[in-house]
């Protein structure tokens, strides 16, 4: 049975609740502790690894120790988040160096910020200071549980949770923020991303699987054609229409006909 026993050591450097304005900005930074936000309002954006992530009201946001990178505002925005710098280490090696865990994780549960609030209470004496260890430690276990991928399992890069999330949700509103949000990527990031790995745009790719999908079931069931266009999120008949035709030389009814369905 593996040991789980490990010297845990964490340690609180600063932190506070911010409004941010366009003052705040840097570019390169690069620091030995590890930050985590919380965005209680606005916008603001994290530039690394060549990514341009927005984070929003309600999305913890962690940058390790370590990673260099960018910060600001989108143009004449501002926002307020909950902050703190910190270190976090299991046996003397920081416990994010074994998981992939996203820049921005949102969350629905308000519980969260009573954390960040409780970690940046003042500490009068060692009581307090157990307890903010404490708060630390819970709120990054509950990001590495939600988010955090162990980092010798197999990772699903960001294009690929686009692609699935699409061929699972034809019949979904699916919008082009609701992709770039899936994949923590800038909106015009991920369209010059997905056209790169796949050819073509993200939403065109979500128009093609719709039309196959279509295709499909027009062929090899008996659904009706009304059915068909919900089950693959297209509501207007005449532009179903266009499309079927377009795609198959036929009007969707003459299409299902030719098997007989």
């Amino acid at each position: 049975m593996k040991n789980l026993s490990v010297s845990r050591s964490i340690k609180y450097y600063m932190g506070s609740y911010t409004t941010l304005s366009s003052f705040w900005h840097d570019e390169n930074v690069l620091i030995d502790e590890s930050k985590l936000f919380y965005v209680t309002d606005g916008e603001l954006i994290i530039r690394t690894f060549g990514n341009e992530i927005i984070c929003k009201k309600g999305d913890v946001v962690l940058i390790p120790a370590g990673v260099k990178h960018d910060y600001f505002l989108p143009k004449n925005g501002s926002a307020k988040k909950h902050w703190f710098h910190f270190s976090i280490q299991a046996n003397g090696v920081s416990v994010f160096n074994d998981y992939f865990i996203p820049i921005r994780t949102p969350f629905d549960d308000k519980s969260i910020e009573d954390l960040f609030i409780k970690v940046n209470k003042p500490v009068t004496n060692e009581c307090d200071a157990l307890m903010q260890s404490s708060f630390i430690l819970e709120i990054c276990s509950i990001l590495i549980n939600k988010s955090g991928k162990l980092k010798n399992q197999p990772e699903t890069t960001d294009i690929e949770r686009v692609i699935r999330f699409i061929n699972e949700n034809l019949s979904s509103d699916i919008h082009l923020e609701t992709l770039s949000n899936l994949a923590n990527l800038s909106p015009n990031y991920l369209v010059r991303k997905f056209n790169k790995v796949v050819g073509i745009p993200p939403m065109k790719y979500l128009l093609n699987a719709r039309i196959e999908s279509a295709k499909t079931l027009l062929l090899n069931t008996d659904l009706s054609i009304s059915a068909v266009m919900q089950k693959v999120g297209i509501y207007d008949s005449a532009y179903f229409s266009k499309l079927i035709k377009s795609a198959t030389g036929y009007s969707p009814r003459v299409f299902k006909k030719m098997l007989g369905k």
